[in-house]
């Protein structure tokens, strides 16, 4: 007999099978425990003289078939959706290894059926993703693997060193993007480029890289740490905004020089990968805005209109935005009512002015929620043409709840903008906000993807749930957000649960007509309490 080594004499046997080098740690290689894989030990392996080695084409397949059968164990226990099956998105992520597959398949899951709000746009971003993926160096597949990874990371399904180590290289994988927008930007600036020659765009401002930055904040939404750092979210959001306005300029540039990528369909301002991510850098951005006070980052001029005329257009067909609903309008005036808020306490205005304010905003957000589409039946004969797996049915239940969820938010506003000043326990402006608060929130079920969206109402009806004799509006939402929690898994969902617990519900019930800088603070002074004690979240 003898024995047979490639590369590695003493490493594991699962290094040597799949002829990797193994850091030869024991009991346990950390390779082994980074694939998330039973180290097999460092037993070597006798070979009979003429055996035939194990081609690689036979090892690859070996460990293909073992990913396979274990899709097909969790298909057969409800682990990847009908809607996924139908996509077959699987296939067509190439050449990627057995694991990334399996965690591009798991992010698509996550996205298009816990959080899409437009179940016909599903099919479509499906393969728009998919092509992004498949492009050399994809900032997208990075940050797509680091979100699946946190995702499954809190399942239980992943080690925890996974998780970091894919966070880890789309981070590295954004860096270098930077670093070209850098060095392409310091050519130009230089008066390195011909005066003659085409004027083309950076290549970091495709939607690979406004795309794959974008989805590195959702690793703060799937799993902020216990130290949440607000300071990581908003450099995502600047870095995010940076590259949204430069391909703007890019189209805007008045030079006379050919500008031929504005034809191409991944600088293209229409693209619809861009919109998408633009309406969803608005969200996150303004979603962070709250509840501790502070101006959007992101300027108005690059969403809002598009959004806006979107929403009208697609409301004919009963298919709202993706990423806002019906919101644009509503969320647009949060964002102004956190910069009057902000502007107050930093003693920026007055109070004269910010009640002035107040009332122009507050008939604003009366106004936006008038302009709302009208809900429809659910047995209307509405024609839908084009659209792939959906049900009237479907389409007619998702319009409906993206206008419940407008007006949650519309109402929420209100309140929030109210309790800036008035700290009036059983106000009686408030305590009506509330109750129709309340009563819209009902409408919505916790099994909808539009508990995406509705984490802002939960808060602010969770700020006004007061103790007391009759606790049926903070049962509601604690059961509300236990259940959203269950069906996403995602933690900025139980953070939310947790810091209402922690740092509101802990407030002085009792009511008073001024802000208390020290302790009791009433409860009813939650904007306040809020902004003087930092608590951010990502409400997104």
């Amino acid at each position: 007999m003898e024995t047979n080594h490639r590369r590695s004499r003493t490493g594991c046997m699962n290094c040597r099978a799949i002829r990797t080098k193994c850091d030869e740690l024991k009991p346990k290689c950390r390779r082994c425990m980074n694939r998330g894989v039973v180290c097999k030990g460092y037993v070597r392996k006798l070979r009979w003289v003429g055996e035939a080695l194990p081609t690689i084409a036979a090892t690859r397949k070996q460990r293909s078939d073992l990913v396979v059968q274990k899709q097909q164990a969790e298909i057969k226990t409800g682990y990847v959706s009908t809607r996924l099956q139908n996509l077959k998105l699987l296939s067509t992520v190439t050449p990627l290894d057995a694991l990334d597959r399996a965690l591009v398949e798991h992010w698509m899951m996550m996205t298009l059926q816990l959080v899409s709000l437009d179940p016909a746009a599903t099919y479509y971003l499906g393969q728009m993703y998919d092509d992004l993926t498949s492009k050399d160096e994809s900032l997208t597949l990075r940050a797509m693997l680091s979100n699946s990874a946190a995702h499954l990371l809190t399942l239980g399904r992943v080690p925890e060193s996974t998780f970091v180590l894919l966070q880890q290289q789309a981070f590295t994988a954004m860096r270098c993007s930077l670093k070209k927008l850098v060095a392409e930007s310091s050519m130009l600036f230089s008066n390195r480029m011909p005066i003659h020659s085409l004027h083309m765009p950076f290549s970091s401002l495709d939607d690979d890289a406004i795309v794959g930055s974008l989805l590195l904040i959702d690793d703060e939404i799937i799993r902020p740490d216990n130290c949440y750092s607000a300071v990581r979210v908003q450099f995502l959001l600047q870095g995010t905004y940076s590259l949204v306005a430069e391909r703007h300029k890019y189209f805007e540039c008045p030079c006379p020089r050919p500008h031929p990528a504005r034809s191409e369909p991944h600088y293209k301002l229409d693209s619809p990968l861009f919109q998408s991510s633009v309406s969803f850098l608005a969200w996150a951005d303004i979603m962070s805005c709250v509840p501790c006070a502070r101006p959007p980052i992101l300027d108005k001029r690059y969403w809002l209109e598009g959004a806006i005329k979107t929403s009208r257009e697609n409301a004919r067909k009963l298919q709202p935005n993706n990423d806002l609903g019906y919101c644009a309008q509503v969320l647009s005036l949060l964002g102004d009512c956190t910069t009057a808020v902000h502007s107050l306490y930093t003693q920026i205005i007055s109070e004269e002015e910010f009640t002035q304010m107040g009332s122009y905003l507050h008939q604003q957000l009366d106004q936006a929620m008038a302009d709302l589409p009208e809900p429809k039946e659910a047995s209307i004969d509405t024609p839908i043409q084009g659209l792939i797996g959906v049900s009237k049915a479907t389409m007619v239940e998702g319009h409906n709840a993206c206008i419940a969820a407008a007006i949650c938010h519309g109402l929420a506003t209100q309140i929030f903008l109210l309790r800036a000043t008035d700290h009036e326990r059983e106000s009686p402006q408030v305590t009506t906000l509330c109750d129709r608060l309340f009563s819209s929130l009902r409408q919505l079920s916790a099994n909808h993807s539009v508990v995406t969206i509705s984490l802002w109402p939960l808060w602010v009806l969770g700020c006004e749930s007061h103790g007391g004799v009759d606790n049926s509006t903070k049962e509601f939402v604690v059961m509300f957000l236990e259940a959203v929690f269950k069906r996403q898994c995602m933690k900025n969902v139980e953070r939310c649960l947790i810091t209402l617990r922690e740092e509101v519900w802990t407030l002085d019930p009792s009511s008073t007509d001024q802000v208390c800088e020290k302790p009791p603070v009433p409860q009813s002074a939650w904007v306040w309490h809020c902004y003087n004690q930092g608590i951010r979240l990502l409400l997104a």
